[in-house]
């Protein structure tokens, strides 16, 4: 997840920093590669970290209920690209690819307190083995 919030924010620096060269540079082009690359690397790692952690830090018995509470909040965002595209137009390109890079710093930040879950030693687990 950790790696995933760095993507995040590398690929609006990198999309920003191909806004500095030439359109008949290839650096412009390179930047650009850059960018979705960090995005692909971002939207996969935040796709597998993210169910994972949320199962890793819900108790049992309430596993479904944050499942749940996770998948509203992530469909309260869907509105979020459109008023990109209206601070885009208002504000241009560039300002706007720097408000991208503070929702992942936050994040990662925010997980640096989070830590794995340890088994406890004599606890059940799945198939009624202790671990």
């Amino acid at each position: 997840v950790m790696a995933a919030a760095v993507a995040c924010m590398l690929a609006p620096l990198a999309f920003a920093l191909a806004g500095a060269f030439p359109a008949t540079s290839w650096l412009r082009e390179g930047w650009c590669v850059a960018s979705f690359v960090c995005q692909g690397v971002a939207v996969t790692g935040l796709f597998m970290g993210i169910g994972d952690m949320v199962l890793g830090l819900a108790p049992p018995e309430e596993a479904p209920l944050f499942v749940g509470l996770a998948n509203t909040v992530t469909g309260l965002l869907i509105p979020l690209p459109v008023l990109g595209g209206l601070l885009a137009q208002w504000l241009g390109t560039v300002p706007v690819l720097w408000l991208c890079v503070l929702p992942p710093l936050t994040g990662a930040v925010a997980l640096r307190g989070v830590r794995a879950p340890v088994p406890v030693s004599g606890r059940e687990v799945r198939g009624g083995r202790t671990p």
